[in-house]
C-alpha cells in the first residue's frame, strides 16, 4: 500500500476546528494512544529515497503493529507494508539482530478523521 500523509499546524483552538469539521460532516474518531518505535538502517537519515525503516506501534496498550515504510518522496508519502504481531518485546530483538538501529521512540494521541 502507498500512504501518503498530511499534516497541519493548528492556530487556533482544537475546539472551533472540530466544529468546522462537524460542520462539513466530517466525524473524527476516539483518540488512540500509539507508542512507535522506529528503527533505521545503521547510519540511515530522515527523507532518503529508498531507505526502509521498522516501525513497533503499540495502539492503546495492546495491539502491536509491526510496519515497512519505504520512503517514496520522503517521509510523508511511503511504500508500507503493516502486520500485528503480538509479541513487541521479541520483534525488538528480532530487529535490532537484523542490524537496525533504534531511531525514535515516543508516545503520542492522535484522532483519524
Amino acid at each position: 500500500m502507498r500512504e501518503i500523509e498530511v499534516k497541519a499546524r493548528l492556530i487556533e483552538p482544537i475546539e472551533g476546528f472540530i466544529k468546522k469539521l462537524n460542520e462539513n460532516n466530517i466525524e473524527l474518531g476516539g483518540e488512540l494512544e500509539q507508542h512507535d518505535v522506529v528503527y533505521g538502517q545503521p547510519g540511515a537519515k530522515d527523507n532518503v529515497l529508498g531507505a526502509n525503516w521498522l516501525r513497533i506501534r503499540t495502539e492503546n496498550t495492546h495491539t502491536v503493529y509491526f510496519t515497512l515504510k519505504k520512503s517514496v518522496v520522503g517521509h510523508l508519502d511511503s511504500i508500507e507494508h503493516e502486520v500485528i504481531v503480538n509479541d513487541a518485546k521479541e520483534l525488538q530483538n528480532i530487529i535490532t539482530e537484523l542490524g537496525y538501529e533504534l531511531y525514535s521512540d515516543l508516545t503520542k494521541v492522535r484522532r483519524k478523521a
